[in-house]
């Protein structure tokens, strides 16, 4: 499985990269939602893990941008907000799910239930 995991926090890459790794075959990191579009269009993933609170452009303007260009992508939003109106709008703009970092670990288990989408 290739995975895109985008967060401007190379800790937080890390540590979802560690719960992750059973599932990984190739993985690649992005610090930015700019840089996340331009690997998206080459790497071609299965799964992009994309943070919502970001520097130069956020989740949800990444995240829209990755759907127009591939309306099949596989995009899960992780973030620390757990804002109601957050989660809607990051569903409403075609994330497969939200998960909040607090609980980082049900990222596999998403990844793993919706692998054959």
């Amino acid at each position: 499985m290739k995975i895109l995991i985008v967060d401007d926090n190379k800790q937080m890459r890390k540590t979802i990269r560690s719960i992750i790794t059973e599932q990984i075959d190739i993985v690649e990191e992005s610090e930015n939602g700019e840089q996340a579009f331009s690997i998206f269009k080459t790497f071609c993933p299965d799964w992009v893990i994309l943070d919502y609170d970001m520097h130069h452009k956020d989740g949800i303007s990444t995240l829209k941008e990755i759907i127009h260009f591939d309306s099949t992508a596989k995009v899960l939003i992780v973030s620390l907000y757990n804002d109601s109106d957050i989660i809607e709008s990051a569903l409403n703009a075609g994330a497969i799910s939200f998960i909040n970092k607090k609980n980082l670990i049900e990222v596999k288990k998403i990844i793993m239930n919706k692998n054959f989408i």
